[in-house]
């Protein structure tokens, strides 16, 4: 059974130019940070945006890690800390290059969080609602025994683990977080009240991370901000209308961005976009003919690619 993998922080970017003309995109990120003791992947799949089943042959070119059929994996050793090249080739059937890239794993020291204390907030949709990476994020640092790290935030629907908390929403979008804002919620329902950084002040709703701040967390920031938003943004874009709609994705989150960092001016801020899709199947099981797998893989991967041109 293939270890799973933790979440920790994600970044797409555009590296290397098509080769030639109709050449796949290769989103591989310049730098991919990596701990000791904790397995680390790179999927190929999510490297290129193509239908299931067309075929593509990668090789790749590192002095460590073990390169299977689907994906390149790593677990590195308090020893491996610094800096690993790694560089990749994508082929076709006819062996031709279609698509390089090149990205360093930068490998923290076993000791690096030595002394330090950590406060996490989490922004997210469903997938930062279900509380999963939340989780085991307090699980590995407890593990580590490293830094001293909390989570922090208003949010907490996991009741079997009460410190599991944060601001993860179902369904929600960047939008969500800068406007939404409702006086009567509906009591029980997350998806269904104003966002924790909006405050009606002087009658009218307004974005006010220092409040959210000052009142929800203690008037202590966060060291920590990771936002993971973006698959409820595009999901229902269709081919037409792709392009104004990542256009519009990423001038919220330019907004948001902006205001946190602002807010939390010595927070550092992570950034996660979409992810990729499932299979047809799932999509069938979830959604039955409403959406399809590729057309939401093809949104996802044009966002996550201006996501990072813009963010980098």
């Amino acid at each position: 059974m293939m270890k799973k993998t933790p979440l920790l922080f994600l970044a797409f970017i555009i590296t290397g130019a098509s080769l030639r003309a109709g050449a796949p995109s290769l989103l591989l990120p310049p730098i991919i940070y990596a701990a000791p003791g904790v397995e680390m992947n790179i999927f190929f799949n999510n490297l290129l945006c193509t239908p299931r089943g067309k075929t593509f042959l990668y090789k790749v070119n590192c002095k460590k890690g073990r390169h299977y059929t689907e994906r390149w994996a790593f677990t590195p050793e308090p020893a491996d800390s610094g800096d690993l090249p790694l560089s990749l080739e994508v082929r076709d059937l006819d062996d031709r290059i279609v698509a390089k890239g090149n990205t360093v794993i930068k490998i923290a020291p076993a000791n690096a969080g030595d002394g330090q204390s950590i406060r996490f907030l989490g922004i997210g949709d469903s997938l930062t609602h279900s509380g999963v990476y939340t989780s085991e994020l307090r699980k590995l640092f407890a593990t580590l025994g490293n830094s001293r790290f909390t989570l922090v935030g208003t949010h907490h629907p996991n009741a079997d683990e009460p410190d599991n908390v944060h601001e993860g929403y179902g369904g929600w979008k960047f939008i969500d977080f800068l406007e939404k804002y409702e006086p009567n919620p509906e009591p029980g329902s997350y998806s269904k009240r104003s966002s924790p950084f909006v405050f009606l002040e002087n009658g009218k709703p307004k974005l006010n991370f220092n409040r959210y701040v000052k009142e929800s967390l203690g008037g202590t920031s966060p060291d920590f901000i990771f936002v993971f938003l973006g698959t409820n943004d595009i999901f229902e874009a269709t081919d037409e209308t792709r392009t104004s709609t990542v256009n519009s994705v990423l001038a919220n989150a330019e907004r948001l961005i902006h205001h946190l960092k602002s807010a939390a001016p010595n927070a550092k801020i992570g950034l996660s976009g979409p992810i990729p899709a499932s299979t047809q199947d799932a999509f069938a099981e979830n959604y039955g003919s409403a959406y399809d797998a590729w057309t939401y893989r093809k949104s996802q991967h044009m966002l996550d690619g201006k996501l990072m041109e813009k963010f980098s």
